[in-house]
């Protein structure tokens, strides 16, 4: 068992302090509050982490709340389920390094009563519905991809989140990625949330209430919640041209992209067949140019611990870990700015 070197209390002490904290699709730190913080991969894992030894301890770091807290360095970090955009850091004076801890998903769930097929979508339509344009589920459009039985004829009843949650965020970003129709519509970029029609949820057990009060009801939620509570799941086209399940082993199968030297990649165009399109890496952002401050590679620690020993807790919250070859990159960027605790080194690896 790894037992966390001796900054770890003061790194856990700013990791609570800031767990809670989601990403609009811009990235980190630009939400102004947190979207289902018991149910974000990091908030749980760092309490694994302090069930293996860490404490809380020194003064608290205050919450992350947007851009600006990082940005003027108020905060030591931030956590996002979206890498910060080239505008964004443009707007920051100083690097902040994006570091992967993990490997989430968005996953889309429905209330068709009788009908025997799970129903099948591509960004199109999915824009289409998301949009007010595609309004029937037994509309040709949808009927075209889903040649294996008729959909039931029913209104479609859109189910979203009132709040800025992350899955909102992720769905959106996707939809400015890889349809004209989403992007013709609201406009590109990524620095606002733009949310679809539709009833309103304020967390996911809303939208799946109200998914299962619905007939014809389509709501998006954590993978992760989808999968604890056995949500029934649609199947989504990918940039392969597949329609895949959102299992963990797709989304794992999404860092399949070529990540950039920065580590700052969306997932959604994927290569691999079997990729879940609405997967993402969840990130811990800090500053790298500022060594002076006595907390300025706070993060790192945890960051060791949750490459190195962290992963296993993956599947279990409802994430896929990360690959090999992104685990050896980060260690890379680790090493550079500060070298593992000599008690990690003596743990077995995963």
């Amino acid at each position: 068992m790894l037992r966390p070197c001796a900054r770890a209390p003061a790194l856990l002490a700013a990791c609570l302090a800031v767990a809670t904290a989601c990403a609009r699709p811009g990235g980190a730190a630009d939400a102004a509050a947190g979207a289902d913080p018991e149910q974000t991969y990091a908030a749980r894992l760092l309490r694994h982490w302090a069930a293996e030894g860490a404490r809380r301890s020194g003064p608290p770091l205050g919450t992350l709340g947007a851009v600006q807290p990082l940005a003027d360095r108020s905060v030591d970090f931030a956590l996002s389920d979206l890498p910060m955009t080239d505008e964004q850091l443009a707007r920051v004076e100083g690097t902040i390094l994006h570091v992967p801890v993990t490997l989430g998903a968005v996953a889309l769930t429905y209330h068709l009563p009788g009908a025997a097929l799970r129903p099948r979508f591509t960004p199109e339509l999915l824009a289409a519905i998301a949009l007010g344009q595609l309004t029937a589920w037994d509309d040709p459009r949808l009927a075209a991809v889903n040649p294996d039985g008729p959909l039931p004829a029913l209104p479609i009843a859109p189910i979203r989140r009132s709040d800025e949650s992350s899955t909102t965020a992720i769905l959106s970003a996707y939809l400015d990625e890889t349809s004209p129709t989403w992007r013709a519509a609201v406009g590109g970029g990524a620095d606002a949330v733009r949310r679809p029609v539709g009833e309103e949820a304020a967390a996911d057990a809303d939208v799946e209430r109200l998914v299962r009060a619905t007939p014809g009801a389509l709501g998006y939620v954590d993978l992760a919640y989808a999968l604890q509570h056995g949500l029934p799941l649609a199947l989504l086209q990918n940039a392969a041209g597949a329609f895949v399940e959102p299992t963990l082993d797709a989304v794992a199968a999404a860092a399949s992209a070529t990540l950039p030297e920065d580590l700052r990649a969306r997932l959604f165009s994927a290569p691999d067949p079997h990729a879940w399109p609405l997967s993402s890496f969840s990130y811990v952002l800090f500053f790298a140019d500022d060594p002076a401050r006595p907390r300025a590679f706070a993060p790192v620690p945890f960051l060791w611990w949750a490459e190195y020993d962290g992963q296993k807790y993956a599947r279990s919250l409802g994430h896929a870990p990360l690959p090999t070859p992104v685990v050896d990159r980060v260690y890379s960027l680790l090493d550079r700015l500060q070298p593992a605790p000599p008690s990690l080194l003596t743990s077995p690896p995963l």
